[in-house]
């Protein structure tokens, strides 16, 4: 993932085009920062007003140190799309338990 700076006022917020897609499914937000689709791509018109400023690495497997990446990333054990299915699975997981608070 690259983290990138935008000139302010460069951009035009969009709806995210990864909705209903098959390797994320409609009823799970992507972000929990970003409940809907709504603001989730930014795009621009000029490449001078983006600069990327970090490249971002998240380790994977067994030996991935859950206390930097988290329980869930130790799970990953396969292919490309393992990530992906977990990630959904989590979300839906804490979804449930917080409307499960919600009506006690």
């Amino acid at each position: 993932v690259l983290e990138c700076r935008i000139r302010p006022g460069s951009f035009k917020e969009a709806p995210g085009t990864l909705s209903s897609n098959k390797h994320w499914p409609s009823d799970v937000p992507i972000d929990p920062s970003f409940p809907g689709l709504d603001g989730l791509e930014w795009l621009l018109e000029h490449p001078s007003d983006i600069k990327v400023s970090a490249l971002l690495i998240r380790e994977f497997g067994e030996h991935a140190d859950p206390c930097v990446y988290g329980d869930l990333v130790t799970k990953v054990k396969g292919p490309e799309y393992l990530w992906t299915e977990l990630r959904v699975q989590n979300a839906r997981a804490l979804r449930h338990l917080g409307e499960r608070s919600a009506q006690a």
